[in-house]
């Protein structure tokens, strides 16, 4: 929840219009492509092309790392309940 609200200028779906969006009808096409999108050698493909979707990958891994950072701060200051 800290990283959504830190990063919610980025929600893509904000300046999407509805009709534009693209939604599988088929069940079977949606499974194809969320374990395409799975697949690790794909990832990292989009990520090495793409600087905006590398920045994005980026920008998330150091939200995780500030979120850690906090959480550990917030329990040492509790006595670590």
């Amino acid at each position: 929840d800290m990283i959504n609200k830190r990063v919610q200028y980025l929600n893509i779906r904000k300046t999407t219009k509805k009709e534009e969006r693209h939604v599988s009808k088929s069940s079977e096409l949606r499974d194809i492509c969320n374990a395409g999108y799975k697949n690790k050698t794909l990832q990292d493909k989009m990520i090495r092309n793409s600087p905006a979707i590398a920045a994005m990958v980026r920008l998330y891994e150091i939200g995780v790392e500030v979120n850690q950072f906090h959480r550990n701060e917030l329990d040492s200051c509790s006595g670590g309940r």
